[in-house]
């Protein structure tokens, strides 16, 4: 059992947070109050219920809900490849795909894609949930922190106190999702986790707020971090100027 409430509270006093953090797990069960899309009823970006988990809303996406294709892998649902997507995500097939040019080629994608973790999801639902929503009894495999580069840049600088280290925060490139559920899942089953920086994805930004990135936390680290709260930088200048001047914009 865990005070989550207390949890979230306690990073939200020490970093100056102007919104919720998310917490990620996965469930069988629906909870009741989560919002999702209309099953199979076509392309939507699930950096959405990023956002409006993060603005206090519990979401959850399925197989049937996922928005998108990209989602469904990174979520865990499907890990198939549709026809063309290495050159979807490099140059492009004349006539037929337009690439996005991420990639220099399509080989080069391939062997990304190919390399890349990918975990199939252990339930029905991967839940978005505002981090003091969760229930005490639920252990949330990721919390992920959507913040102004302020904040970012505290808790970059808090990972590396507690995990006494100067590389615990890492950036991959993947889509916005990827980011936030696929990538930390993969360093959540490290003994030494890194947390990840993320929302870098070109063509999800547009859908994210310009002043933010995601912050993206195993839960085990997080716990690590949060019992370091009150000894780090943050109890001192210049942390105290800094936090002071973001807040509640």
């Amino acid at each position: 059992m865990h005070d989550h409430v207390q949890s979230a509270e306690r990073f939200t006093r020490a970093l100056g947070l102007n919104q919720q953090p998310v917490a990620i797990y996965y469930s069988d069960e629906l909870p009741s109050e989560a919002h999702t899309f209309e099953p199979d009823a076509g392309w939507a970006c699930i950096v959405n219920l990023f956002v409006k988990a993060a603005q206090g809303q519990a979401c959850a996406a399925d197989k049937h809900t996922s928005g998108c294709g990209g989602a469904m892998r990174q979520l865990g649902f499907d890990n198939s490849v549709r026809e063309h997507f290495y050159e979807f995500l490099s140059c492009g097939v004349p006539g037929k795909v337009e690439g996005e040019r991420y990639i220099r080629t399509p080989e080069i994608a391939e062997r990304f894609i190919r390399e890349q973790y990918w975990r199939p999801a252990p339930a029905r639902w991967c839940v978005f949930m505002p981090w003091p929503q969760v229930p005490a009894d639920i252990t949330p495999e990721i919390v992920v922190l959507f913040e102004r580069p302020d904040v970012i840049s505290g808790l970059v600088v808090q990972a590396d106190y507690t995990r006494e280290a100067v590389d615990t925060t890492v950036v991959r490139f993947t889509s916005g999702c990827g980011s936030v559920v696929m990538v930390p899942l993969s360093e959540a089953e490290s003994d030494d986790p890194h947390a990840v920086l993320g929302m870098t994805d070109i063509s999800a930004r547009k859908f994210f707020g310009q002043e933010l990135l995601s912050y993206a936390v195993p839960w085990d680290l997080l716990l690590r971090m949060e019992a370091d709260l009150g000894e780090s930088f943050l109890i001192q200048e210049p942390w105290l100027t800094v936090r002071q001047r973001g807040e509640n914009k």
